[in-house]
């Protein structure tokens, strides 16, 4: 009877572990997503269409939602033939992180030197496909101009750190994987900040940008922590209400 054959080439041993890790790791994801995607398809959703999202309209107003995408002439301060600098307002999203934010805003409020702003973008769960929302693609990507005669100064606020950090993970999938989707997102914002930041230099705009320092404490758990949300609303504030919230220059 024939013994089974046994493999000493560490190539044949590696492949043969890549896959079974691929595989682990697959099973696994979808073992965390499963509750997930179980939640989401509990409750029935109500009909929408393209044509709905198009004309929908946002506290019975009109002209308040736009699109990454939309042509150049939608972003424009209607009806303004003025050229005084008008001030644009960029909130990034953050989660509990949203916390230093909102310190920002009402510590620059208590300094009584926040601007009045014309333009206020936001962006909600980090942004699915931008981080924040600073200006159009068509300006930050194809070399257009700001259309109309006025100036503008950018106010970019981003509820997270940006500045590049070195971090050990753990040997763990969960570990690795919340990692890799962070690291994704800081490039984006990086990425995002640097194009702004070019256009803004080159049309002879303000830049003013603010973010958490990379020495900022971390979080001690994942979630809504309220004792480190208020401790980062009060670095926020404090920043702000010294006039040290805001940098003309890039992290």
């Amino acid at each position: 009877m024939p013994l089974p054959s046994s493999s000493t080439d560490p190539a044949g041993r590696s492949h043969g572990w890549t896959r079974w890790t691929g595989a682990r790791l697959f099973g696994l994801l979808v073992l965390t997503c499963s509750p997930a995607l179980g939640a989401c398809t509990s409750l029935p959703r109500t009909p929408y269409t393209a044509t709905e999202a198009s004309t929908s309209r946002v506290l019975d107003l009109d002209g308040l939602r736009r699109y990454a995408d939309d042509p150049i002439t939608k972003f424009s301060f209607e009806k303004d033939t003025s050229t005084a600098t008008k001030s644009y307002l960029a909130l990034s999203g953050g989660g509990a992180d949203g916390a230093y934010g909102v310190g920002v805003l009402n510590g620059w409020t208590a300094a009584r030197t926040r601007p009045t702003f014309s333009v206020v973008s936001g962006v909600s769960d980090g942004g699915v496909t931008a981080p924040v929302l600073t200006l159009p693609e068509a300006l930050l990507f194809q070399g257009s101009r700001l259309p109309g005669p006025a100036k503008l100064d950018i106010y970019i606020l981003v509820n997270k750190k940006i500045e590049r950090n070195f971090e050990l993970v753990s040997n763990s999938t969960i570990d690795v994987a919340s990692r890799s989707l962070s690291s994704i997102t800081q490039s984006q914002t990086r990425s995002l900040i640097f194009s702004t930041y070019d256009f803004a230099r080159r049309n002879h705009l303000g830049f003013h940008l603010s973010y958490i320092a990379r020495d900022y404490p971390a979080a001690p758990s994942e979630g809504f922590d309220t004792a480190y949300m208020r401790a980062l609303y009060q670095y926020g504030y404090e920043k702000a209400a010294s006039g040290q919230a805001w940098t003309s220059t890039l992290p």
